[in-house]
């Protein structure tokens, strides 16, 4: 048995531990405070609530604070606009975290070979 198949189920566990930290977007349910994503205080209170116009909104007004961009790219994704995410993703310095929420959205997307 080759190592490539021997790592298969653990590369697919983990995998999924990584995508289970995304509700299907049809959920619309606001976000726990603490989940993903951060940002703006006033931008993440309001997608805690469920207001996802007004937590777009402050996203947008201030896209450089840090998380902001991960904000914005977690709201537009629970309302399904996951092209608009990536591309709110690909805007900027490619940090860890946003290569992992890219990886995540297209998985989301059915998309496994960029995901990868």
């Amino acid at each position: 048995m080759t190592l490539r198949r021997r790592l298969r189920p653990a590369r697919a566990a983990a995998f999924g531990l990584l995508a289970a930290g995304f509700a299907p977007a049809a959920a619309q349910e606001p976000v726990p405070a603490g989940a993903w994503p951060g940002g703006p205080e006033a931008a993440a209170e309001a997608l805690r609530r469920g207001a996802y116009d007004q937590a777009e909104a402050a996203y947008r007004e201030e896209i450089e604070a840090p998380g902001a961009r991960l904000g914005l790219a977690g709201t537009l994704r629970l309302t399904g606009r996951y092209r608009e995410a990536l591309e709110a993703l690909e805007a900027g310095e490619p940090t860890p975290a946003r290569r992992l929420a890219r990886a995540r959205l297209h998985r989301e997307m059915g998309e496994t070979g960029p995901a990868r």
